[in-house]
């Protein structure tokens, strides 16, 4: 088990369709991994007119797994469901760090320390500099958000390209989750207009963090990939990361510890392999 995991909580958002068994399985494989110490919450956007209700099964099982659900409203709006993320720092947590993860991802084993404790604030770069352009296009977007460009660079994981700071979003630790969230939705809306022009609103969450975090006078932990493996890019193997970014169905497919790991948190959980059967571009995750 985790060193210190009650210190530790996770949200991730959950609704229906495709997101529910992506949601599923990660509080399993939260559990299974890190036991049951850690808090974890369960983000449900609302309106479900909208974004569409979990399902009784998926409720259910959530309750099982003691995964607390609360409703939270995309900040951003309907248009850019990325946003639902940016509502996840707001819930409420009685643990000291909070971690925001992508719903597309699976823990493999525990850990022992607590990313953000050094900093306040913790992430791996991301892939790539999928979001173009060094000081002379940041420093705008920084000054609009009344901040100044930090000297700091880090190098994407993937490509290996140096720049301003730039963090992959699906993991992100903070001992400061309330005012870093604030400071998350502000920048992104301030940001919003700005990066629809450029045509890059796409990666809104991830250029709106750095800004945000240099907002909240924070410093920052470079992690590496044992924290955010991204195994669309990158091939897993034997490699056992902390958490691995799937992204896909048929990543899990072409991966035999992801797969193995699918499986194995399926056969516990009757709910989890119902929704995995029912779904076209899942069903094939449980065969071979």
């Amino acid at each position: 088990m985790a060193a210190d995991a009650s210190r530790l909580a996770f949200v991730f958002v959950c609704h229906g369709g495709e997101l529910e068994i992506k949601a599923l399985l990660l509080a399993a494989s939260l559990r299974a991994a890190l036991g049951d110490a850690p808090e974890l919450v369960a983000a449900v956007p609302r309106p479900a007119q909208v974004w569409g209700a979990p399902s009784a099964a998926a409720l259910r099982m959530l309750q099982r797994l003691r995964v607390r659900v609360q409703e939270v409203e995309n900040p951003i709006g309907p248009e850019y469901p990325i946003g639902n993320k940016l509502a996840c720092f707001g819930v409420a947590a009685r643990a000291a760090s909070v971690a925001v993860l992508d719903s597309d991802i699976l823990c493999l084993r525990d850990f022992a320390v607590d990313p953000a404790a050094a900093t306040g604030f913790a992430a791996k770069p991301a892939d790539k500099r999928t979001f173009p352009g060094g000081a002379e296009v940041w420093q705008p977007l920084y000054a609009a958000a009344g901040v100044g460009l930090p000297d700091a660079q880090v190098v994407t994981t993937f490509s290996g390209e140096a720049g301003p700071p730039y963090f992959n979003s699906g993991v992100v630790f903070t001992c400061a989750p309330a005012r870093l969230g604030t400071a998350w939705v502000e920048c992104a809306r301030v940001l919003n207009p700005l990066l629809e022009a450029l045509g890059q609103r796409h990666w809104l969450d991830q250029v709106a963090l750095p800004i945000a975090v240099r907002r909240c006078g924070m410093d920052f932990t470079v992690l590496d990939e044992d924290w955010n493996y991204p195994a669309h890019l990158r091939r897993l193997g034997e490699v056992r990361p902390y958490f691995c970014h799937y992204h896909w169905p048929n990543v899990i497919c072409g991966e035999p510890q992801l797969r193995a790991r699918v499986c194995e948190l399926a056969a516990q959980h009757r709910e989890l392999r119902d929704v995995i059967v029912a779904h076209p571009d899942w069903s094939g995750v449980l065969v071979g």
